[in-house]
């Protein structure tokens, strides 16, 4: 046998984890010699000082291996099965690039237009047209996608009865400002099979007005957080706080006014942060922080959520493709019928890839240099990337960063907080027993 090269052994925590599993164990002081002596030479005699429980344990947990595996060779094969996989296909659509906030740190190349019924019509042809599929997943995206409900409702009306008629799992989602989303629209989304709703508040009130206000100017947050009380009970509500160094310190203050509002229960809450990768937002990099410095706020945050009573933690998983951009299985739709494959590029002329009027969504009669770019992306290459522990449970990050490392873009590699942060995860991990 020999030792995972993914092994992680934090002697004085007694905490050992393997990144290709995301095995967890905790390690008495009296174990911990002869299992360090074991992963660091797995020889007959350092294995046999072992007891036979303890080394069942490691074998199941991936901290000892057969001779023969190899792990990277392993890691590429899954990637490329669910990359490639078949059976669940995945659209987001943009019903427009219009909006009604003006956020200080938008990506996005906001244009005044909605999608029109022809490039509605042409996408049911092309979903008709996906025969061999299990699972359509739709992502509801903007712009505000909420501006023009009526495109939403008339293309899941159809989308859910194609997909019952074909007996194809249906599942939907929608990222919105929060602005329109009051209980009656909750209501009418549940109805056509949407089930989540994502809804950014970036602080308290006082701050994320001056972050997201509307185009006049208005404040946003007052009627946003009545809405997530009211439609919370309908629908599952993930807040998100996008961080940057403008916002990051008043965290507290928005936990104390959600749990204020009785919503500990009832959302769940996660960090992004903010980058400036798109040309539309280059010139707020200076507010920007770099991963190793959000690393352990993102850590703090979680903590304090649990201790507010919040559900959810965040804790290490297996990772079989890093973003579903890089599959064939899965496309941007904007308001025009250009398409896109991540969401950071939309808006961006130079980023298209196709239009759903020339490709062929269900055999893609046509590759485009664009798409050519995500479908032939290999984190395994990566020589950053290709030979660090991490790779397991970060697989490179986001492909658009490397992907725009060859177009001199200063933005250094988008490393997994899991990098800066692991042993303190995994001890929160042991402390909180979630």
């Amino acid at each position: 046998m020999k030792a995972s090269r993914y092994n992680f052994f934090f002697k004085e925590e007694g905490l050992l984890f393997n990144a290709v599993t995301c095995g967890l164990a905790q390690v008495l002081p009296t174990h911990a010699p002869s299992i360090e002596a074991a992963l660091n030479d797995p020889n007959d005699q350092n294995l046999s000082r072992l007891d036979t429980d303890i080394k069942e344990k490691l074998i199941e947990g991936g901290f000892l291996i057969e001779d023969d595996v190899d792990e990277d060779t392993y890691l590429k094969a899954i990637f490329n099965l669910r990359r490639f996989a078949t059976k669940n296909f995945e659209l987001t659509i943009l019903p427009t690039l219009n909006c009604n906030f003006n956020c200080i740190y938008c990506y996005e190349h906001k244009r005044n237009d909605r999608m029109d019924e022809n490039v509605r019509n042409k996408i049911k042809e092309q979903v008709a047209s996906l025969t061999e599929i299990k699972n359509l997943g739709v992502l509801w995206y903007g712009g505000e996608p909420l501006l023009f409900p009526e495109i939403i409702f008339d293309l899941s009306d159809y989308f859910i009865k194609y997909c019952q008629d074909k007996n194809i799992g249906y599942q939907a989602s929608i990222v919105t400002n929060g602005y329109f989303l009051n209980k009656e629209m909750a209501r009418d989304l549940k109805e056509i099979k949407i089930k989540s709703a994502q809804v950014t508040l970036d602080g308290p009130e006082v701050v994320h007005n001056v972050r997201r206000p509307l185009k006049n100017g208005g404040g946003t947050f007052e009627r946003i957080l009545a809405n997530i009380s009211e439609s919370a009970d309908v629908l599952k509500i993930y807040i998100r706080v996008n961080i940057d160094r403008g916002n990051y310190t008043y965290l507290p203050q928005l936990l104390k006014q959600l749990k204020s509002a009785h919503l500990e229960k009832k959302v769940q809450i996660s960090l992004g942060l903010v980058t400036t990768i798109s040309e539309a937002c280059r010139d707020y990099e200076e507010n920007c922080l770099r991963i190793k410095e959000f690393s352990p706020l993102e850590l703090n945050t979680m903590n304090d959520l649990i201790k507010e009573g919040f559900a959810g933690f965040y804790f290490p998983k297996p990772i079989e493709v890093s973003c579903m951009a890089v599959s064939p299985q899965n496309f941007v739709i904007g308001p025009t019928g250009e398409l896109y494959k991540c969401l950071e590029t939309v808006g961006d002329e130079k980023e298209i890839i196709g239009s759903i009027n020339s490709i062929s969504l269900n055999n893609l009669n046509f590759i485009s240099p664009n798409l050519a770019k995500w479908l032939s992306y290999d984190p395994f290459t990566v020589p950053e990337c290709k030979h660090c522990e991490f790779l397991p449970i970060c697989l490179g990050g986001c492909p658009l960063y490397h992907l725009k490392q060859s177009e001199n873009y200063n933005i250094g590699l988008p490393c997994r907080t899991w990098r800066f942060s692991l042993k303190d995860v995994l001890k929160s991990q042991v402390v909180f027993n979630v």
